[in-house]
């Protein structure tokens, strides 16, 4: 009985497989920033605009997950994939205050955000690099 039980989970299991959809890492940084956005502040209506903002300013790039495995030399494993909205997600509400808008910044909470995002023809590592040698002006 028990090992029948087993085989259901197994097959269940394999069943559930499958692909995320090509922009599903971008979303969940963007849900992280509006999600945080309204914990920390109690403003819906901010959060939503931080996400507008999100998915105007910024394209996701595109990590080829199934060609990943734990030997090649790419920027991000993939255990390591949403490290980026975790990492945002659990920012203090003190950064999350003065971060503002300034959706670089966020961007700056993971090293995961650079391999997985990009703003105005450049990763938001580009970005955020410009802006702190500009003296944080964009």
């Amino acid at each position: 009985m028990r090992a029948a039980a087993l085989a259901v989970v197994a097959l269940g299991l394999g069943g559930c497989r499958r692909s995320l959809p090509e922009d599903a890492l971008c979303k969940e940084v963007g849900y992280a920033i509006a999600g945080r956005t309204v914990q920390c502040t109690g403003d819906e209506a901010l959060g939503n605009a931080r996400f507008a903002a999100f998915e105007d300013d910024y394209t996701c790039i595109d990590v080829p997950v199934e060609n990943l495995t734990q030997d090649t030399a790419a920027p991000v494993a993939p255990q390591n994939l949403y490290h980026c909205p975790l990492a945002i997600r659990n920012l203090p509400c003190e950064l999350v205050l003065d971060y503002g808008d300034d959706l670089d910044r966020w961007l700056t909470a993971s090293p995961v955000c650079a391999a997985i995002t990009e703003s105005g023809g450049g990763s938001a590592a580009d970005s955020a690099s410009a802006a702190a040698d500009s003296g944080g002006a964009p």
